[in-house]
């Protein structure tokens, strides 16, 4: 009992440390190379040299998509274009999970058919699994869907 007590301190202690340690680091270095030299130079962060920062991250990405794009044959920054470009990998994964569903059905039928009724309990549960995971595969298409009507509005609200 009392070594619960101990155990509970000790992790709410341990816990608080942690949230004041990050919650305390209040103070944001930005470490970069001036000029020409290879020497970093760290330097406090103001708010515009974050979103100088922000920015310059976001264009060479853009840079990196569109040259990508010219290599690959089709536009990585329209929804639609990319979500056609992973359509056949989700038809194999769906394919590839029904067959896995089959074959897990059928041997989970066979171990029920020759199980005690102790080992029927223990099978009852495993299929609660099993039928979660075929929600899950056969819902798939629905959540692909989802995600593909939610890039299309945030690309139809950015530009």
């Amino acid at each position: 009992m009392r070594a619960k007590t101990i155990r509970k301190a000790l992790i709410s202690t341990i816990i608080v440390i942690c949230m004041l340690i990050t919650s305390a680091n209040t103070t944001q270095v930005l470490a970069s190379t001036e000029g020409n030299t290879d020497v970093p130079v760290a330097k406090v962060a103001g708010i515009t040299d974050i979103f100088r920062a922000g920015n310059s991250f976001i264009s060479t990405g853009e840079k990196e998509a569109s040259s990508y794009s010219n290599r690959a044959g089709f536009d990585v920054t329209n929804p639609q274009s990319f979500a056609e470009e992973f359509i056949d990998i989700g038809q194999i994964l769906i394919a590839v999970g029904v067959v896995v569903l089959v074959g897990t059905f059928a041997v989970m039928g066979i171990r029920w058919i020759t199980a005690t009724p102790d080992k029927k309990a223990k099978l009852q549960q495993q299929l609660v699994g099993l039928v979660i995971a075929a929600v899950i595969i056969f819902g798939a298409i629905g959540i692909w869907n989802l995600v593909r009507n939610i890039m299309n509005s945030a690309q139809t609200a950015i530009g």
